[in-house]
């Protein structure tokens, strides 16, 4: 077994990129629905962190969208908690969402000379329940957070623009919906730039300092996509800044969903062809078993079917599909498959099992129940192919038969084997001289064996009708000689004995005539 230690970091990397992936995914604050939730409320402003002139009134907004195609929802919203002599409404205090629809919701703030200097966390609950003629209809909530702060008129704050969680201010000329934008613009592009030409630089010449190529594979694969999510993020940040309606401002996020997710499981369909198989590929080929080398092709396909329904079932799911009915019909199929299929999977198991438990490998040479001598060629995960060695034929033969049949494998543990020669002589012949002859002619061999335990054997075997039987017992120093020797020791032995005047006799009767 070849140790892999080597490319450890390698594999380390494209696992974290895979989950640098995911955690993108989780960090991008563009909608904050929990998983299996089908109303997306997003925030129809920059911040809700602001300066409120006393006075004076602000309204907070937030767009409720509701992803399911199939399912209304009736939304109850309220205020939580009391804020003494703060004026605040929320409206409307009840609605109903139709299937891949949107609804907005507002808070109001009414504030007075007497709040002056007063800050205060207003925390709105949203309590949405399926409308659904089943007796437990499925309900869930959710909660946002407003801070209004009452000042004086010289020091209310702009809207201004928040820059990774921090509020900044803006200039009076650039603090509207058209200057927040350009900014925003200017900011991702100038993010972009720092990616394309800092970010990416530093780590090629990070894994250009390393021995294994799997870290440049992942640089490649992940550069393209990483500049594809900074453009999409950046401009649906962007587009937030302007004054857009509810309903537009829900297909830019449904649009923006539905790429991340595609671009997401791009990468980790590269990361996983490009970086994982041909790493096991790789390590396959160093080892001694066959069996890495069949499954990693079948991993593969696996993994690429498995990567391909993940990213169905998120968008499924995003669209408000019930992807569990999905599932359970492909529960059922495998089950109609499994039924179906039972020789091809009784094939299949054979196959793991010749391959794990190795009773030949390629190139060894078994012998069939039939008596075939037969060169394994190939152990595939449904049949194995194997060279009839005497009829030069190729053999076909299902796994299941193959590994449920008794097989004799002259190949292990040495190419060694013992023969039998039988030899017949008449009743009247001297049997220790016979003896010697066959012992000799064994002897004499250059492909029999002659070490210790290993020395030609004669043994008088049976008295057959017309001859007394002797049985030659030797070791050949390979199965491909054993016709060979037994041809040349036959013919070494008719020639001593015509030497030695010993009789091999034919077969004979002798009749007897009764006279009447």
């Amino acid at each position: 077994m070849i140790s892999v230690q080597k490319n450890g970091w390698s594999v380390a990397t494209a696992v974290v990129a895979l989950a640098a992936c995911a955690l993108l995914l989780m960090i991008i604050p563009a909608a904050t629905a929990s998983p299996g939730e089908s109303i997306r409320i997003l925030n129809k402003d920059s911040t809700y962190d602001r300066d409120v002139i006393a006075g004076q009134k602000a309204v907070a907004e937030w767009i409720l969208y509701n992803s399911d195609n199939a399912t209304s929802y009736n939304v109850k919203n309220s205020i939580e908690g009391g804020y003494g002599n703060w004026m605040l409404s929320l409206e409307p205090p009840t609605v109903t969402i139709s299937p891949d629809s949107v609804q907005v919701v507002k808070l109001g703030f009414s504030s007075k000379n007497a709040n002056l200097g007063e800050s205060n966390t207003v925390r709105v609950r949203f309590n949405m329940t399926e409308i659904t003629s089943g007796s437990a209809p499925a309900s869930y909530e959710a909660m946002r957070n407003v801070t209004f702060t009452v000042v004086a008129q010289n020091v209310a704050q702009k809207n201004g623009i928040e820059i990774l969680g921090h509020h900044v201010d803006l200039p009076e000329m650039l603090d509207n919906n058209a200057g927040r934008f350009l900014i925003m613009v200017i900011i991702w592009l100038i993010m972009g730039g720092v990616a394309i030409g800092v970010v990416i630089p530093i780590l090629r010449w990070i894994a250009g300092k390393t021995e294994t190529k799997y870290d440049d594979i992942v640089l490649d694969i992940i550069r393209v996509p990483t500049i594809i999510l900074i453009v999409m993020y950046g401009l649906v940040d962007s587009l937030s800044q302007l004054d857009m309606s509810a309903v537009s401002l829900a297909l830019i996020f449904k649009v923006y969903y539905i790429g991340l997710i595609l671009v997401l499981a791009y990468v980790g369909y590269k990361i996983f062809k490009g970086v994982l198989i041909v790493w096991m590929k790789d390590v396959a080929s160093k080892t001694d078993t066959e069996l890495d080398d069949i499954l990693v092709p079948i991993f593969d396909k696996i993994g690429t079917v498995v990567i391909i329904i993940v990213a169905a079932i998120f968008l499924l799911n995003y669209f408000g599909v019930n992807v569990t009915v999905f599932v359970a019909g492909l529960g059922v199929a495998g089950l109609v498959v499994a039924f179906a299929a039972q020789d091809t999977l009784s094939n299949f198991f054979a196959g793991i099992f010749l391959l794990v438990d190795r009773p030949f490998i390629i190139g060894d040479t078994i012998i069939l129940e039939n008596g075939d001598y037969c060169e394994v060629l190939h152990v595939g995960l449904r049949s194995t192919r194997m060279h009839d060695i005497f009829t030069e034929d190729l053999m076909v033969m299902p796994n299941n038969k193959l590994a449920n049949t008794n097989i004799v494998n002259v190949s292990k543990p040495d190419r060694r084997e013992k023969v039998t020669v039988e030899v017949g002589v008449a009743f009247d012949s001297d049997l220790e001289k016979v003896e010697k002859i066959l012992l000799d002619v064994a002897t004499a061999h250059p492909n029999v064996e002659k070490g210790k335990g290993k020395e030609p054997v004669v043994r008088l075997s049976s008295f057959g009708e017309h001859a007394a039987v002797y049985k030659v017992f030797f070791i050949v120093d390979d199965w491909r000689n054993r016709w060979r020797v037994a041809h040349e020791m036959r013919k070494e032995v008719i020639a001593r004995f015509r030497k030695e005047d010993v009789e091999i006799p034919f077969p004979q009767r002798v009749v007897h005539m009764k006279k009447e």
